[in-house]
């Protein structure tokens, strides 16, 4: 189930719901289809109903641009903060401490704050998710579409559902700025001969500075050691602006500061990208089950799967009907209950669908359904006498005359099979009961056939 297959379905169920009959059809071709499968069925076999352009289109085609705008912004934003960061005059090294923080501190607090944010997603009123980069993108280039807002305006996303499609956003972004950040590292150590160093305001002593630098590195420290700076790096690249004047043991040691870069890139792809791809892997996934309890949500989804899951009627009537009685020139094998289980359930010039939506109201079941009759050819009659065996429910249109053709089909019929019940079937506005008048037409007819092991069942 995507996106634009729960607009097509919030767009498709007000109006065309449909009959009954029609959705128990397919439930029935799909007995062993989930919910979510059952109504993308449904919404496959409808969606010709809807003119074009269809809502899903637009809003498909609005999310898709949003997105890769968003990305393209996002990753232009990282490489310019990581080349600003980056930038290297030769007056002071580059001070790892600024980078550190964009590209380790600020990531684990937008983590915390996404945490949150789904942890309170369910809520319609989300100010995390309303704050976030990605809803104020989103709302901009809507403004600056008039045509893409008015059209949209018909469309209610369900509020749950579109705090994970900004979620899911907002880590799509935050990935594709890290991917610039960490693209402008690798250029500028690439092309230039870049000198990394340290300094703070705080009282931090190289030793306690170390401590940090390896508590960040720990993921990594036990298989790519050298991108952990050591001690007397750490004291050898601290550096201090006092008195404008770079300190004579940074340029004595100028070859090693440029050792920084990888604990900055391993630091960036950990945590910046790694961590962020797990959140965004997340996101993608509560997106989906978002989706799915979404168009469960919808109007008229219960209603169509409770139509997909039941029988059309029971045939059962509540109230008193006449009794068919036969006449002095009828049939004399007349049954009133049939068997509940047959080898084959042939309907005579009936479709598949009708004929299985039948035999799910009168609670039977077929190990093969055939379709005789109507526009079948002679040739292909006779095949499906061919393939029948053991005993043969014969469903007839109580309302139409038995013709010559039907009459032919049954005696070459009884001829290959232990036996055929003969079943005449009323409209579904009587409950498919037959009127008594059908029902003696086709007692009737049967009894000029005389064919044996023939009977017919009275519903």
């Amino acid at each position: 189930m995507t996106l634009a297959h729960y607009i097509d379905l919030s767009q498709l169920l007000p109006k065309h719901l449909g009959a009954h009959a029609q959705n128990r059809a397919l439930g029935l071709a799909h007995p062993d289809g989930t919910p979510t499968e059952l109504l993308d069925a449904w919404r496959t076999k409808q969606i010709d109903r809807l003119e074009p352009p269809r809502w899903s289109d637009l809003f498909v085609k609005y999310h898709y641009w949003i997105g890769w705008i968003g990305g393209l912004v996002a990753w232009v934003l990282g490489m310019i903060s990581g080349a600003t960061l980056l930038s290297y005059s030769g007056k002071a090294p580059v001070n790892v401490v600024y980078f550190l923080a964009l590209a380790v501190g600020i990531p684990l607090v937008t983590m915390g704050l996404a945490f949150i944010s789904m942890a309170r997603a369910s809520q319609t009123h989300n100010a995390l998710v309303h704050l976030s980069p990605a809803s104020w993108m989103e709302k901009i280039l809507l403004r600056l579409s008039p045509k893409n807002q008015k059209r949209l305006e018909n469309l209610h996303v369900n509020p749950r559902l579109t705090n994970w499609l900004v979620i899911e956003r907002a880590q799509m972004m935050a990935w594709w700025f890290a991917v610039g950040m960490l693209l402008a590292l690798l250029g500028m150590v690439a092309t230039q001969d870049v000198a990394f160093g340290w300094s703070t305001t705080l009282a931090v002593t190289p030793e306690q500075f170390h401590h940090l630098i390896t508590w960040i590195a720990a993921p990594w420290v036990s298989w790519f050691p050298s991108a952990v700076p050591s001690v007397s790096l750490i004291e050898q690249s601290q550096f201090f602006r006092l008195g404008g004047k770079l300190d004579s043991t940074l340029i004595h040691h100028a070859a090693q500061l440029g050792l920084w870069w990888k604990f900055l890139a391993m630091a960036t792809l950990v945590y910046a990208l790694g961590l962020r791809t797990l959140i965004w892997a997340v996101a993608k996934l509560m997106l989906r089950r978002a989706l799915r309890q979404a168009v469960l949500s919808l109007d008229g989804v219960r209603t169509l799967l409770d139509q997909m899951s039941t029988p059309v009627v029971q045939t059962a009537s509540t109230e008193a009907e006449a009794p068919f009685v036969p006449s002095p020139d009828g049939y004399d094998r007349i049954v009133g209950e049939g068997s509940r289980r047959y080898d084959a359930a042939l309907g005579w010039a009936m479709d598949t669908a009708s004929i299985q939506v039948t035999l799910d109201a009168l609670g039977i079941t077929a190990d093969r359904i055939d379709d005789p009759g109507g526009a079948r050819t002679l040739a292909e009659d006779d095949a499906i006498i061919a393939r029948s065996h053991g005993s043969i429910l014969l469903l007839v249109k109580s309302w139409e005359p038995p013709m010559m053709e039907w009459g032919d089909f049954l005696t070459d019929l009884v001829e290959r099979v232990e036996g055929v019940t003969v079943v005449p079937i009323g409209t579904l506005a009587h409950h498919y009961r037959p009127l008594p008048a059908d029902t003696a037409v086709w007692s009737r007819r049967l009894a000029s056939l005389q064919l044996p092991k023939v009977h017919l069942w009275h519903l």
